[in-house]
C-alpha cells in the first residue's frame, strides 16, 4: 500500500498545492496587473515545478529513469505532458502538478 503521507510524499505534495495556488494568483495578476506580469510569474513558477519534481522523481524512484522499460517510458509522457500543461498561458492555472504528484504516489505501489 502507498503511504501518501510519508515525507517524499508530503514534500512533493505540498510544493504541487502550493505552485498550483501561486498559477492562480498569477492567472489573478494577469487580469489585474497585466498580462505581461503574470505570464513572467507563472514562467518563474513553472521553471521553478520542472527543477523541484525532475529532482523529486529521481529521488522518489532512487535514481535517473532509463528509458528501458515501459512503466518508465509512461512516467517520463506523463512528466513530459504535465510540463506542457504548465507552460500554455492560462491553461498551466489548471492543477496539473497536484494531479501529476497524486498520479506519481499511487502508482508507485
Amino acid at each position: 500500500m502507498t503511504n501518501i503521507f510519508s515525507p517524499i510524499n508530503l514534500v512533493g505534495l505540498l510544493m504541487a498545492v502550493f505552485l498550483d495556488l501561486f498559477g492562480i494568483l498569477c492567472l489573478l495578476f494577469n487580469y489585474i496587473f497585466g498580462v505581461l506580469i503574470g505570464e513572467a510569474l507563472s514562467t518563474i513558477s513553472d521553471l521553478i515545478g520542472i527543477v523541484f519534481f525532475a529532482l523529486w522523481c529521481s529521488v522518489k524512484s532512487g535514481g535517473i529513469v532509463s528509458l528501458k522499460s515501459v512503466k518508465n517510458k509512461k512516467r517520463i509522457v506523463k512528466s513530459l505532458l504535465t510540463f506542457l500543461g504548465e507552460t500554455i498561458p492560462f491553461i498551466g492555472a489548471l492543477p496539473f502538478w497536484t494531479i501529476f504528484v497524486l498520479s506519481e504516489i499511487l502508482s508507485n505501489k
